[in-house]
């Protein structure tokens, strides 16, 4: 977005002299800025799934048990909402869901700070499952809606956050054949819901 307003001034020939200098020289550091960030996101990347067959309804109630405390202190009330069958094992890496389901969960308890209702769904869809992460919290802001994914896009303050949590999450999922996807009405609530599908069956689609 910054890069975009830079270009945008460069491409008036009325600035010129030293403001025009600079602001060359400014967009030129934040070029070299998103290849560093480019390289560490590299780095970064999350090892290739470990498949085994896992229970994703035992794998919410894990992580839930792991977050009661900060429920309870945070005044969030939990409902669980399992389809029947939902249990039967997917082929997953359980240590990489876990990883999202526990983030997606602290994300919205973050997101109702005075409390509020947290609902866990899970479905089948086809082979695959669909785990629902629903929050009664103050929403995403319409303007924000296309930046969520993005690396280092945060709007905790207080540097709470390094906005990687939601990008990381959407490389697990993928890397799964599925994907995190979001619904939000700011005052009302959000939805993120992570899909996948059976591991065999994603890297065979993708040979």
């Amino acid at each position: 977005s910054v890069a975009g307003h830079l270009d945008l001034m460069l491409a008036d020939e009325s600035l010129g002299g030293d403001l025009r200098r600079r602001t060359e020289i400014i967009a030129g550091e934040i070029e070299r800025l998103s290849l560093l960030i480019r390289r560490y996101l590299r780095r970064l990347r999350t090892p290739d799934p470990e498949p085994s067959p896992t229970d994703l309804r035992a794998l919410v109630r894990a992580v839930v048990r792991v977050l009661e405390p900060v429920l309870t202190r945070r005044r969030v009330k939990l409902e669980l909402d399992f389809e029947e069958g939902v249990e039967a094992p997917l082929a997953c890496d359980r240590d990489q869901v876990e990883q999202v389901i526990l983030n997606l969960v602290q994300n919205a308890v973050d997101a109702m700070p005075r409390g509020g209702t947290l609902t866990l769904r899970a479905t089948r869809v086809g082979d695959g499952r669909a785990i629902s992460v629903c929050d009664s919290g103050r929403g995403v802001a319409p303007e924000h809606m296309e930046h969520v994914f993005e690396p280092f896009f945060t709007t905790k303050g207080g540097g709470r956050g390094s906005g990687l949590g939601l990008a990381i999450c959407r490389e697990i999922a993928r890397a799964h054949g599925g994907d995190v996807l979001l619904d939000s009405q700011p005052g009302v609530g959000t939805v993120v819901t992570l899909t996948l599908e059976p591991l065999v069956a994603a890297r065979s689609s993708d040979a």
